[in-house]
């Protein structure tokens, strides 16, 4: 399946941003989360009306993001033009808590937006992407900052190696982010993708550390995990994952029973039997917690 097929299907023609999206993007980076701004900025420019035009541009992440391409056309795309950031609450916790020195992961990258801000903060940064046209878009924006230190596999990872189908959106999808090879997204169409483990991985390339990982993968959370039981024992890496349904206990399961404990991205402390958790979850190996953590912990014991 070719990226091109997608970008003309059903669409007029790119542009550059006019006074109106300029606008958009100064109302949705000073209000975000108030009632009513994201139903203005989709009244301004729907990213998933197919038969509209849409905006190509270069923007800077914000705050103190790199460039990057963006296609409005793409939801994740219109979410860094509109807002600044593809996700505000992960993004501040890499500037607040990133380590120059460390080794990450960037595991379900679409296009690169973290793969990028890490390769800003960070040491060095592998970013795993199955879909090639996504892959490609992350290497032009690796390419516009210079990241030399940003590795791009075009490879999902899972809890054995080989090869899988991966559930497809639909053609006329805005939202690419919804890949899965657990569930069904909004198409018909798969894709065969190879696969690899994290632990298979980390020992290929002779990694000696691995400080993070951002874990994305619509539902296959817990399956990257299982392939990566070796490298959380060695590495003790911080995780931040999306909370997906079917994922959620078996992650919790796994990661507590390696002494993790689980916060969300203002480090507050979850406990493991609430009702429900943030969207974005942290979790920190017990010896990585701070002694204010610690604190919490044994006092919610």
């Amino acid at each position: 399946m070719a990226y091109g097929a997608y970008v003309t299907s059903k669409t007029r023609s790119a542009r550059s941003p006019n006074v109106l999206h300029l606008f958009g993007r100064s109302v949705g980076l000073r209000f975000q989360g108030m009632p009513g701004v994201d139903r203005f900025l989709r009244l301004l420019h729907n990213p998933d009306r197919r038969d509209s035009s849409w905006v190509e541009t270069i923007a800077q992440g914000l705050p103190a993001g790199p460039s990057y391409h963006l296609c409005t056309r793409w939801y994740t795309e219109w979410t860094a033009w509109f807002y600044g950031s593809q996700d505000k609450a992960i993004h501040s916790w890499i500037i607040r808590r990133a380590q120059r020195e460390w080794v990450t992961f960037d595991i379900g990258m679409n296009y690169g937006y973290f793969a990028c801000l890490l390769a800003k903060y960070t040491a060095s940064v592998h970013g795993f992407e199955p879909i090639p046209w996504l892959a490609a878009r992350a290497q032009a924006n690796a390419d516009l900052n210079g990241f030399s230190n940003l590795f791009i596999v075009q490879t999902a990872l899972s809890s054995q190696t080989g090869t899988a189908m991966l559930n497809l959106p639909a053609e006329d999808d805005a939202n690419w982010g919804t890949s899965s090879l657990v569930h069904r997204s909004s198409g018909s169409a798969t894709l065969a993708v190879k696969l690899d483990t994290v632990d298979a991985y980390a020992d290929r390339h002779h990694l000696d550390r691995l400080d993070f990982i951002k874990l994305d993968v619509e539902g296959a959370e817990e399956m990257v995990l299982v392939g990566a039981i070796n490298t959380l024992k060695r590495f003790r890496p911080i995780v931040i994952f999306e909370n997906n349904t079917e994922s959620l206990i078996g992650i919790v399961r796994l990661l507590a029973a390696l002494n993790y404990f689980f916060f969300d991205l203002n480090d507050n402390r979850l406990a493991v039997k609430a009702p429900s958790w943030p969207h974005d979850v942290l979790a920190l190996p017990s010896e990585k917690c701070d002694q204010e953590q610690h604190s919490t912990i044994r006092q919610s014991q």
